[in-house]
């Protein structure tokens, strides 16, 4: 038995080498990093957030997936993980243990997902997002759990009784969040929409074809006005990434670069340049719904023009 979960073990090392080694091969062949630029500027962009306790950011990042009908799993979760080791004296126990095994899979990718984060990225911000591939093994694993505890049709009035509005109340709370889901979908949607959107039409009707945008969110911009772009979020502008924090020499950057136009975005305002008496506002969003969420509407600003020396 030890040699073969030995075999298994190399077996899975060599087919995740098989794939992980050409990724980082791409990207190193790309950046001259074995990892995306991504990585490295969302590292330096929330480094203060490390600086908390593990066990805290891993408290962080695990509320998100579990806020919801997925609260009334919890226990399924627990009781799932702690039966999945029971005796089952239908089977042989090499297949028993192989069964478990299968039955544990989803929660431990699931708990090794939030840990990564919480080690690396303690983030929780638009609804959790990038917490959201582990909620999928989470319901799946509480709802086996459960599976296994409920009982609503048992003799036992009480057992009965508990298993029926157990299982309402995780129906009803999820009809409750789907239509609170629902509502946070528009308004995402509508902010998308009003902000990034609406600024990447406008430079694609007044930019030339050839001017260059320094913007901190770049997707609609990239899409929609299809201008190039330096990426004061460091993703696809690596250089901007150790700048990151630093609001004077990020200024500096971008002033010295060859960008005709600033973009900022809610939350980033870019004061050292917005605040200069030579930077000129061309635009402005003005969607309500972002002002009363406390943030500055999407703006363009004209940078003036480099000094040939």
């Amino acid at each position: 038995a030890l040699q073969e979960a030995w075999r298994a073990a190399l077996m899975a090392a060599g087919i995740s080498l098989l794939i992980l080694v050409p990724y980082l091969l791409f990207n190193f062949a790309l950046s001259g990093r074995l990892w995306p630029n991504t990585y490295y500027a969302k590292q330096t962009e929330y480094a203060a957030q490390l600086a908390a306790p593990f066990l805290t950011r891993l408290a962080r990042v695990s509320l998100p997936p579990l806020v919801g009908f997925q609260v009334l799993l919890v226990p399924g979760l627990v009781l799932g993980l702690a039966r999945s080791w029971g005796k089952a004296e239908d089977v042989s126990r090499a297949r028993a243990q192989r069964l478990n095994v299968l039955r544990v899979l989803p929660l431990a990718y699931g708990g090794c997902h939030l840990a990564l984060y919480a080690l690396r990225l303690p983030v929780v911000y638009q609804h959790g997002r990038y917490l959201i591939p582990a909620i999928p093994p989470l319901i799946l694993s509480g709802v086996w759990g459960l599976g296994r505890w409920l009982r609503p049709r048992h003799s036992r009035f009480t057992q009965r009784v508990a298993s029926q509005s157990w299982m309402a109340a995780v129906g009803a709370l999820l009809m409750v969040f789907l239509v609170l889901g629902a509502r946070a979908f528009g308004e995402d949607v509508q902010f998308i929409q009003g902000e990034m959107v609406a600024v990447a039409r406008w430079l694609g009707e007044q930019s030339e074809l050839d001017e260059l945008v320094a913007a901190h969110d770049i997707g609609a911009i990239g899409y929609f006005a299809g201008r190039p772009i330096l990426d004061l979020a460091g993703l696809i502008s690596p250089d901007v990434a150790p700048l990151l924090g630093k609001e004077e020499e990020l200024a500096d950057y971008v002033l010295a670069s060859e960008a005709r136009y600033l973009v900022t975005a809610p939350g980033w305002r870019y004061g050292e340049l917005t605040g200069r008496p030579d930077v000129t506002l061309l635009y402005s969003t003005g969607l309500e719904w972002t002002v009363e969420q406390g943030m500055n509407n999407s703006s363009v600003y004209r940078l003036p023009i480099r000094e040939s020396r």
